[in-house]
């Protein structure tokens, strides 16, 4: 039973951190290319390694908070 509860959490989990990563991602991109690109500004090279890093903090933290959860849920 706490197994089946347990993966729920972490296949809910890790459609939440999908979709928001997503949307982040997206809305990033769209900033810099609307905004930056057709200017030929270089701030659009930092809205990218911006993304990058965020893509791996979210996953950081996804995998921490996954990580925790399951910790307290099968103990």
């Amino acid at each position: 039973m706490k197994l089946g509860r347990a993966l729920l959490v972490v296949i809910g989990l890790a459609v939440a951190w999908a979709v928001l990563t997503v949307a982040i991602w997206f809305a990033t991109g769209f900033g810099s290319t609307a905004f930056f690109a057709r200017m030929d500004h270089p701030v659009h090279l930092w809205f990218s390694t911006f993304t990058m890093v965020l893509g791996w903090v979210s996953l950081g933290s996804y995998l921490l908070v996954t990580g925790l959860i399951l910790r307290k849920m099968l103990r």
